[in-house]
């Protein structure tokens, strides 16, 4: 791609030698052309640097620990440095937690399919919440992903007999490199325990 760049820039000097380094039609110079090129050409290095440096931030481990749920008979692994647990709710269905900002959010839960829904009908309710949506559904789950407010969303939730169980996790947008391998995890572990 370098040499590319160059041969360019090397036609673009010798038209502009040519030319006397007259204004092109976009309004400008010759030299200027080179230089928004070779500018161009070094974006995604820098990006790529970002993403890296970005990377090297993360914790070298993530820990996970396991939260299981008596009354609908499910568990996770949720990253204990990252997210507290804020106790089981009142009714006993799940729980909440947060980082030490509050910035970020999982919430897991188990329901009752009182509506008789099948999983294709539970998923279009809850598409109507979110936006820049990105979903997938098969027999046993859906997946939802896209943008809650200001928030990246990650929904998967699962058909269990008379009901289902969910876990959603809201995070900001500089924290996805950091979520999306403890995403995987999670949707690894979510299981029913029975």
């Amino acid at each position: 791609m370098n040499k590319t760049v160059f041969f360019i820039s090397f036609l673009l000097l010798i038209l502009s030698s040519y030319c006397g380094n007259k204004i092109s039609p976009k309004g400008k110079t010759i030299t200027e052309q080179i230089e928004v090129a070779e500018k161009a050409e070094q974006q995604p290095a820098k990006a790529e640097k970002e993403v890296e440096e970005k990377k090297q931030s993360l914790p070298e481990e993530i820990i996970f620990d396991r939260y299981c749920n008596a009354r609908y008979a499910y568990c996770i692994s949720y990253p204990s440095q990252i997210l507290i647990p804020q106790g089981e709710s009142d009714n006993g269905d799940g729980q909440f937690f947060l980082s030490d900002d509050q910035k970020q959010k999982l919430s897991v839960w188990g329901e009752m399919n009182i509506f008789d829904e099948s999983l294709k009908e539970k998923m279009e309710t809850v598409k109507s919440e979110i936006e820049n949506i990105k979903s997938e559904i098969n027999e046993t789950y859906f997946v939802i992903k896209g943008t809650k407010g200001d928030k990246e969303y990650y929904r998967l939730t699962m058909i269990i007999p008379d009901g289902f169980v969910s876990f959603v996790l809201e995070y900001t947008e500089n924290k996805e490199i950091l979520f999306a391998p403890i995403i995987e995890e999670m949707k690894k572990s979510f299981k029913q325990s029975k």
